[in-house]
């Protein structure tokens, strides 16, 4: 006895036969309805995975990094051992801006026979570099003299500060003179500054 109970869902061997049943346009419906089903399913998997996986470092690699940060930090505890007086120094220097810098040295030029402190466009590289001009305000004064007198003045008055005269001095050229400014900033350009090291490197 067949039973006559109808079924919601059709068999497979009726699904075989569906496209026959299908227009093109319902074919073509279907087939993008099941694309964005699939891009759906890939697209939510997707993100689960990325959400939920946690990649470690390789087996041993927590060891060796720490390994490798206990080496730096115990590297710069020695260097500050070694270097104690240098870094006590860095400590105790006073940093001025290039206004402070200007303010500083005005009062004592002028005061030394020497006027109109300018400084021109500096130079950012790892240090602040600046040119600047002064003119002799004494009258008679000699070149040697002039010269000299203002470098001795300069590298007296910058000792404990962060700014240096470089090492090329000053020149003159009938009362006019001119030369360079090395400011540093940050502790370790600060301790080159005091050891020297670097000086004229720009």
């Amino acid at each position: 006895v067949q039973s006559n109970q109808q079924r919601f869902w059709p068999s497979w061997t009726q699904f075989k036969y569906l496209s026959h049943f299908l227009s093109r346009s319902e074919k073509r419906l279907i087939m993008a309805a099941t694309a964005v089903v699939l891009v759906g399913l890939v697209g939510g998997l997707t993100f689960f995975v990325v959400k939920h996986i946690k990649v470690s470092p390789k087996e041993g690699g927590e060891y060796i990094t720490w390994m490798a940060n206990a080496k730096h930090l115990s590297s710069l505890v020695k260097d500050r051992e070694e270097n104690k007086e240098v870094y006590e120094a860095v400590a105790k220097i006073k940093t001025l801006a290039i206004v402070d810098l200007q303010n500083l040295l005005n009062p004592l030029i002028e005061k030394a026979g020497y006027a109109k402190l300018e400084f021109r466009k500096p130079e950012v590289k790892k240090d602040l570099f600046v040119e600047f001009t002064i003119q002799d305000s004494k009258p008679g004064r000699v070149e040697y003299d002039s010269r000299h007198g203002l470098e001795r003045l300069i590298k007296k008055t910058l000792e404990g500060t962060n700014w240096r005269l470089m090492s090329d001095g000053i020149s003159y050229n009938l009362g006019f003179l001119n030369g360079r400014l090395r400011g540093a900033s940050g502790e370790d350009h600060l301790k080159e500054l005091i050891t020297g090291k670097d000086a004229d490197q720009e």
